[in-house]
């Protein structure tokens, strides 16, 4: 047992305890906002069959990175990208800092930096961008290009109202199909964010609930899917103190 060589448990690493900074073109911005941030490495493995041997061997043909992420809703700046996107067809890479530093641990600091990074889309509802894998020769990874995007959502309502059920019942009876907007504005008081607004445009539904009732429940609800071909930002989230960096 004198032998055996055991972690400290004050050697973990605090999972709070990092810094990230992002960086799009010149703008440096100190992402406090972040909650969580995972960011992995995969591997393209090829099976590769050898005379002599009954089992196959293994060689790697090339790499992707793919990440997620989750923020505080009080920023604006992954809209205007999607914005950007939008309305000019020019997409933006960008740059991850990850740190990580926990004073009580003995393993010191770490520090990953992701480039040419690329947003796969967003909430707005929900905005997702095409991408296609690019090969780039030189480069075991390969590079991501956007070819489109479109737009989606999903809302939860009380029910007690018949509008949707009216488009419903028109479509049925004419043909004629409704497309409307959305307007969502989000704003605390409290918070220095200021206010957001988008305006979801050609709002289309997906479909709907006709009737529902439920013997044992409290009150009645309903879910609706819909799509929609446009957006804008009139009202954008002011930046917090300290989030710009230069």
């Amino acid at each position: 047992m004198n032998g055996n060589v055991v972690m400290k448990a004050k050697d973990t690493v605090f999972a709070a305890l990092a810094e990230c900074f992002i960086t799009i073109g010149t703008r440096r911005y100190n992402f406090m906002q972040a909650i969580n941030l995972e960011a992995k490495f995969e591997k393209n493995k090829t099976e590769v069959p050898i005379l002599g041997k009954t089992g196959k061997g293994n060689k790697a043909s090339g790499w992707k990175g793919t990440g997620s992420a989750t923020f505080h809703y009080n920023t604006s700046v992954f809209r205007q990208m999607m914005l950007q996107y939008k309305d000019t067809g020019e997409d933006i890479y960008f740059e991850i800092q990850i740190s990580n530093e926990d004073k009580t641990s003995a393993v010191g600091r770490q520090t990953m930096i992701l480039m040419d990074c690329n947003i796969d889309g967003g909430i707005l509802a929900k905005f997702e961008k095409n991408k296609t894998e690019v090969p780039i020769l030189g480069k075991t990874g390969k590079g991501n290009k956007a070819s489109g995007w479109k737009g989606t959502g999903s809302a939860t309502f009380h029910y007690n109202t018949s509008i949707f059920r009216q488009m419903m019942i028109q479509y049925k009876d004419t043909g004629e199909d409704i497309y409307f907007e959305i307007q969502i504005s989000n704003e605390d008081k409290t918070s220095a964010a200021g206010r957001q607004t988008m305006i979801l445009m050609d709002c289309n539904i997906d479909g709907g609930i006709l009737a529902k009732f439920d013997a044992d429940g409290e009150y009645l609800d309903e879910d609706m899917d819909f799509t929609f071909e446009d957006f804008k930002m009139p009202e954008a989230f002011k930046d917090l103190e300290g989030f710009l960096t230069n």
